[in-house]
Formats: structure tokens, C-alpha cells, sequence
């Protein structure tokens, strides 16, 4: 679609990104091609407070504003009357919401870009109606989704890959606990397994398979095994733990900070995950990573594969349904086998420089 050009060159401009981890982080390729575009122009990012770290260290930003998650029009009104004070020339909506768009009208805004979704589109002054298959939106890589909002405003896509950083404090963070829960011994190739899935348990593997996993690789490549857990998870990692035969470090009472995981995911040789936000970080730092696919559609986040395998069951014809809970039986995880996981790590491992 054509538009006119900016009727301005913005020289303050604010994001709200994404409110999932791993939407967050594709979405700082919109930062980088924004950064290249307006190199004088501050940027400012809005985000949920975890994204402030999950982004420290990247150059594409100059400041972050906490978004208030408090529910209800009173506190949308606050918080864009709040933003008025900035005087923010242009601003990028990633998220589909309508509360995101009212919370930018209420901040005055000139230039609000966004997609017209969710009887938002009176709303914003530049818009963009994605392709559509019935009530549902075409499944499409988020990178490219956002990307292509940037072209309302003459922005040119500045690559697909999205970009993390670890400053020095999250590696000394990293360190400091490695001290007090040392890695497993050895040279072999370090491989953390993500079991976990904040989305729902429509997305989770099984305790059996990660553990099978895990002594397979051990025993065929020496594998070192850190078992990662966020907080609520720890009895999924207790159980793979409790079935591995293999030595391992398993994440429990102590859980490390997201800018010490950071600097985890950098070091590692490989991953095997859920489709979770920890994926993400694997991929921003061009880490190996094994993606185990049931309830959603990897459709939407098909791109940087290079280094990526993706595991899903084609014989299941109620996957993908991007429900949180299974209502039947679970099989597009559990008929996950173990042996096709354990083979693309190991592809992964051959294809990756001494």
C-alpha cells in the first residue's frame, strides 16, 4: 500500500513492544531497522518491566519506559497522559491490542502506526490490515510482521535476525553462580534443556523424553546437561533430574537472574526446548537449537532456521489449535520420540565450527 511520506523527521520516537519474551526479542529487529533510518532520533521503548533486562546492552534504544500492567481504562488513561510529557513524534504499536492504541491516542501522538485489528484502526494514523483467512490472521514469522509495519513509515527492513547482549555484570552474574553450582565436568559439548512453557501445558514434552535425551547425548557426545527452570517450574525440572542417569545441573531453588540465562544461552552449544521464549534468546545468539512444536503453529516464528531444527508430529490433525491446555490426550507432544530430537542435536553439533 502507498502512503504519504512522514510529514516530519521524528526526533522522538517510542515502541511498545510485544508483551510475550520471545515476541519481545523478535521485535528488535523493528529497533535496528528504526536506529538505521532516524540515527539522531531518540528511541524510547515500552515495554513490561522484564524487558528492560531482557534488553540491556543493545545500542538500538536510549530509554525504556516500565509499562504499567494494571487493568482497566483508568490506568490507560494514566499512563498516556504520562507519555504526553516525552512529546513523542512517532509511535510503533507491535502489539494488536486496543488497550496499546488507546494508551497512544490518549498520549497525543502525531503518528501512531500499528495494524487495524481489534476495532483499534480509528485509532491510529498510519495502518496496516494484515492477510487474513476467514477471523483468523494468516500465520506469518512475527519478524516479518513487524517489519512490514515499518514500511507506513519508509523505515527499510534491516534483516530478519533479532539481537540480544550480555554487559558485563549479567556474565558476572553467570559466573558467580556457576561458583556456587559449578557446570558438570568435562570438555563435552554444553547442551541446556528447556522444558518449560509459560504460555500452558499444551506445550510442555514430557519428563521421560527430556531425560532420555539428556543421557543419550551424554552418553554419545559427553554432554554437559543444565537442566534450565523459571520460577514455578521447578518440579518439571526435578523430575527430568530424577530420571537422568546422567550428571547434570538442574535449576531448583536457586534460579538465575534472565541477564545471567543471557549469558548462559551465549555459551552453550545447543538447545532443546519447548517453543517458548528462551528459543528466542538461543536464536539472537546464533545458538544450535532443537524446537519441539505441538499446540502452535511454527509458522509464526519460521525464520533464522538456520541453526534450527524444528520437531513436530504431521500425523496429528488437530495440531496446531493454540489452545493453553490440551483437552484430549496430549499426543502432539508425547509422540514426540526421543531418537528424532536426540538426532537433530546432533546435526546440529556436526554442522557447527570447531
Amino acid at each position: 500500500m502507498t502512503m504519504r511520506p512522514l510529514d516530519l523527521d521524528p526526533r522522538s520516537i517510542v515502541v511498545r513492544l510485544p508483551n510475550w519474551l520471545g515476541d519481545a526479542i523478535m521485535a528488535t529487529v523493528v529497533l535496528r531497522a528504526l536506529r538505521g533510518r532516524f540515527p539522531e532520533a531518540t528511541i524510547t521503548v515500552l515495554g513490561r518491566p522484564l524487558h528492560e533486562r531482557l534488553l540491556r546492552g543493545l545500542t538500538t534504544y536510549d530509554a525504556f519506559i516500565p509499562l504499567d500492567t494494571k487493568k482497566g481504562l483508568r490506568s490507560l488513561v494514566r499512563q498516556g497522559r504520562a507519555l504526553r510529557a516525552h512529546a513523542f513524534d512517532l509511535g510503533v504499536l507491535l502489539p494488536n491490542s486496543l488497550s496499546s492504541a488507546v494508551i497512544f491516542a490518549v498520549a497525543r501522538i502525531p503518528e501512531r502506526v500499528g495494524y487495524a485489528l481489534n476495532k483499534r484502526s480509528w485509532l491510529l494514523t498510519r495502518k496496516l490490515r494484515p492477510a487474513m483467512a476467514g477471523h483468523r490472521r494468516v500465520p506469518t514469522p512475527m519478524t516479518d510482521y513487524y517489519g512490514k509495519l515499518l514500511e507506513l513509515v519508509g523505515v527499510p527492513f534491516r534483516g530478519r535476525r533479532p539481537e540480544l547482549a550480555v554487559v558485563a555484570d549479567e556474565a558476572a552474574a553467570l559466573d558467580a553462580f556457576l561458583r556456587e553450582s559449578p557446570l558438570p565436568e568435562g570438555d563435552g559439548p554444553l547442551v541446556l534443556l528447556n522444558p518449560g512453557a509459560s504460555f500452558g501445558t499444551s506445550k510442555l514434552w514430557t519428563a521421560d523424553g527430556f531425560a532420555a535425551v539428556a543421557d543419550r547425548l551424554h552418553a554419545s557426545r559427553g554432554a554437559r546437561i543444565v537442566v534450565l527452570a523459571g520460577p514455578g517450574e521447578e518440579p518439571l525440572a526435578a523430575a527430568i533430574g530424577a530420571r537422568m542417569t546422567a550428571p547434570h545441573l538442574a535449576m531448583g531453588d536457586r534460579f538465575l537472574p534472565l541477564g545471567a540465562l543471557k549469558a548462559l544461552v551465549a555459551r552453550c552449544d545447543a538447545m532443546v526446548t519447548t517453543d517458548a521464549g528462551p528459543r528466542h534468546i538461543a536464536v539472537a545468539f546464533d545458538r544450535p537449537v532443537v524446537v519441539l512444536f505441538g499446540s502452535t503453529d511454527p509458522r509464526y516464528t519460521n525464520s533464522n532456521l538456520d541453526r534450527s531444527v524444528l520437531i513436530r508430529r504431521e500425523d496429528v490433525p488437530c495440531s496446531p489449535c493454540h489452545l493453553k491446555v490440551c483437552p484430549i490426550d496430549h499426543r502432539c507432544m508425547t509422540w514426540i520420540p526421543p531418537e528424532d530430537v536426540v538426532a537433530g542435536v546432533e546435526r546440529l553439533l556436526d554442522a557447527s565450527p570447531a
